[in-house]
């Protein structure tokens, strides 16, 4: 019981970590996104709710692939 609460901590600390190092990959060189949706995944991975949300952005992302860029030209 103590290691499994001991492995939620360290997943938990890992993915805020992560997530924290993506925000400021989204404006410099580097894969942001990704950085942040694997802290996402590593602080949601424990729960049912966690995994389904996970599953939305992911598909949220598969369909802003499939669209085009409409910025300025």
């Amino acid at each position: 019981m103590q290691t499994q609460t001991l492995r939620k901590i360290v997943k938990i600390i890992a993915g805020i970590v992560l997530i924290l190092a993506g925000i400021p990959m989204l404006l410099l060189p580097g894969p942001g996104i990704l950085t942040i949706l694997a802290g996402f995944y590593l602080i949601v991975s424990d729960y049912e709710w966690g995994r389904n949300m996970y599953a939305k952005a992911m598909s949220w992302l598969k369909r802003k692939k499939r669209t085009p860029f409409s910025g300025a030209r």
